[in-house]
């Protein structure tokens, strides 16, 4: 092969067509942190549309309840739990709602992070904790709960 030719990668799909089809996900369940806004309801909604049962947590029950009402507008059989991240005994009772309402989480998406748009210099060391916890170490509780239960 010269360095010419292609090399014979996929065309993108056209701007606003889904990459996976509906049904993609059926019988799954998927469990996304910070699911009630953003990013994380939209990646909810994606997978709602791919056909996963969706749980939704989040530590704040405005968040939960827009999430409530964007996956009931879509048909989508889905929970929300509260739950916050940097405490263990949160996630766990969060997985046992999501096991008792559609089975064990088959997907697991840590989408839950905390920022506070500040220059460096300004941010308080508290502020700087809660970041890390939030974060980094909520990330990891939710990824071994999930792994614990696998």
């Amino acid at each position: 092969m010269s360095t010419s030719e292609p090399i014979g990668l996929p065309d993108a799909p056209e701007l606003g067509a889904h990459a996976l089809p509906a049904g993609t996900y059926d019988g799954k369940v998927v469990f996304v942190t910070g699911g009630g806004t953003g990013l994380g309801r939209a990646i909810a909604t994606e997978f709602a549309r791919l056909g996963a049962s969706i749980v939704v947590a989040s530590r704040k029950p405005e968040h939960l309840e827009q999430a409530d009402e964007a996956m009931a507008a879509l048909g989508a059989p889905a929970i929300t739990v509260q739950c916050d991240i940097r405490e263990p005994d949160s996630i766990a009772a969060a997985f046992d709602a999501a096991t008792e309402a559609f089975g064990l989480p088959d997907v697991l998406i840590n989408n839950a992070a905390a920022n506070f748009p500040v220059p460096a210099e300004d941010m308080s060391p508290n502020a700087w904790r809660t970041v890390v916890d939030i974060t980094l170490n909520g990330t990891y509780f939710c990824a071994r709960e999930f792994a614990r239960r696998h």
